[in-house]
């Protein structure tokens, strides 16, 4: 099964896609990148046994963040790579991009090194009421997208 969702395709005046996949809720669990969610959610459970008062807990927790969010696309353009047919140019990119910002969506849902700064700065700080309601519209709204 392709880890990106397949383009769609015209042939002889009909529509389909490359793939079996096509329906919301699969492309839904496609661009939510559960691999990479689950490697931070993995670093912030190990960063709940620092200390508060240990300096690096914080900037510790926004590398952790930071690299996941680079690792994001770069983890789905090899598993496109190796889709018997790959997506290029645009529906490609669109989808990289579409993945990248779902794990940022759901960090912020998960707390991570929002919820760990003591300092506002979104928004006036963070609040895990209103990363559930963006994560829930989020969710909802990003299957609407088919290449």
């Amino acid at each position: 099964m392709p880890r990106l969702v397949p383009a769609t395709v015209k042939l002889y005046g009909l529509e389909g896609a490359n793939g079996a996949d096509s329906n919301w809720l699969e492309r839904v669990a496609k661009y939510i990148p559960g691999e990479i969610i689950a490697a931070f959610k993995g670093c912030f459970a190990i960063l709940t046994l620092v200390s508060n008062d240990d300096p690096k807990k914080v900037p510790i927790g926004w590398i952790a963040f930071a690299i996941c969010a680079v690792f994001t696309p770069v983890y789905f353009y090899g598993m496109n790579k190796l889709a018997t047919v790959p997506l290029h140019g645009w529906k490609l990119s669109i989808q990289l991009i579409i993945v990248t910002v779902s794990f940022v969506v759901w960090a912020y849902a998960l707390g991570g090194p929002f919820a760990m700064v003591q300092e506002p700065i979104l928004w006036g700080g963070y609040s895990e009421w209103l990363g559930g309601i963006i994560l829930i519209l989020y969710t909802l709204g990003v299957g609407a997208y088919k290449p």
